[in-house]
């Protein structure tokens, strides 16, 4: 008798059986509706100011998008929170990815690109503020306010700072994958390094984040952003 051909589980396919895996955590942002809310749901949505609209995306590939409101500083975000139900305010994030030793990696864009406005995923510390706060331990990337190029952002829980690519903004799909280490964090868009930057890199824990801001000198609508794919592990 001839025995059917042996298929590698998903585990050996990620790495050996004699390996212990450590944390890893996938998110393609398909369906209906996010896994958000509470009864241990994944994700926790939370603002700022206005509330905001969030919901995915009735499209192919459309992921999920977040409208912020009208007013300064309006904003939306998911992260991993320990209240997982959907307020105002900030939530303690559940940081399991490590600050010197971990990767995420997004695909997301700006759907309106404007002066003022932004949209940032990666890796946040949310106890003590929001993405892109100076008090906040942060890595992440995307679009600020009045930068012209897409760039590489890491807090150390007392500064925040910036490190421009040569990348303009658009709003075109683009894939983000970051990098820590103990001196530096690592920033490769599309497959191509970007930035390697070594200051004001985080200190501790983090949880994945997508964040979208009207910021301080938007004008107009509200903004938005949309992700479509989202995985982080610690190494």
């Amino acid at each position: 008798m001839v025995s059917p051909t042996r298929t590698d589980s998903l585990y050996e396919q990620i790495q050996p059986l004699t390996t212990v895996m450590k944390n890893r955590f996938v998110e393609w942002f398909v369906g209906s509706a996010l896994n958000h809310g509470t009864s241990g749901k994944v994700w926790y949505k939370g603002y700022t100011i206005a509330v905001p609209t969030m919901a995915m995306l009735d499209e192919v590939g459309g992921g999920f998008k977040i409208t912020t409101g009208t007013n300064t500083w309006s904003d939306g975000r998911i992260y991993f929170a320990h209240d997982n139900g959907d307020q105002a305010g900030y939530e303690d994030s559940v940081e399991q990815f490590t600050h010197d030793s971990s990767t995420v990696i997004s695909i997301f864009k700006e759907i309106n690109v404007t002066t003022g406005s932004y949209s940032l995923s990666g890796f946040t510390g949310m106890a003590t503020g929001n993405a892109g706060t100076t008090a906040t331990q942060n890595a992440n990337s995307g679009t600020f306010q009045s930068l012209s190029n897409v760039h590489c952002r890491t807090g150390d829980g007392t500064t925040t700072s910036q490190l421009e690519t040569d990348l303009a903004k658009d709003t075109n799909w683009h894939m983000h994958r970051l990098d820590l280490y103990p001196a530096n964090c690592k920033l490769t868009i599309d497959g191509t390094l970007k930035a390697t930057k070594t200051t004001n890199l985080p200190q501790s824990g983090m949880t994945p984040v997508f964040y979208q801001a009207y910021g301080s000198s938007s004008g107009g609508t509200g903004k938005q952003g949309a992700i479509r794919y989202m995985e982080a592990y610690n190494r």
